[in-house]
């Protein structure tokens, strides 16, 4: 599930990581949040995602931001927090091969 760099292949980079991230890994990292957390600036719950958990992610994942406005600071979204924790999730499992030993 992991993206990994095998030992041999040191020199090459990653340029585009968007496609790592999948509805499984999205999964993944909306069961890390905590239950019990403020809702964001959505307004809206855990329980209230978990609900339609598969139909959310499925939704999530085929909605990238189209035009790479910012928002502005402030409590996160819920899918804001999602979508973070599997990026987290994902440049660990890219960073630690290299930092093994050394961290």
């Amino acid at each position: 599930m992991w993206p990994s760099t095998p030992a041999g292949r040191k020199k090459e980079r990653f340029t585009a990581l968007f496609h790592h991230i999948s509805i499984d890994l999205l999964d993944e990292a909306f069961f890390e949040l905590k239950q019990d957390a403020a809702a964001g600036v959505d307004d809206l719950t855990w329980q209230d995602y978990q609900a339609n958990l598969e139909r959310n992610l499925e939704d999530l994942h085929e909605r990238p931001k189209p035009d790479g406005r910012q928002r502005p600071l402030a409590i996160a979204a819920l899918e804001d927090k999602i979508v973070q924790r599997a990026t987290v999730a994902l440049l660990n499992a890219i960073y630690e091969e290299d930092l093994l030993g050394f961290s």
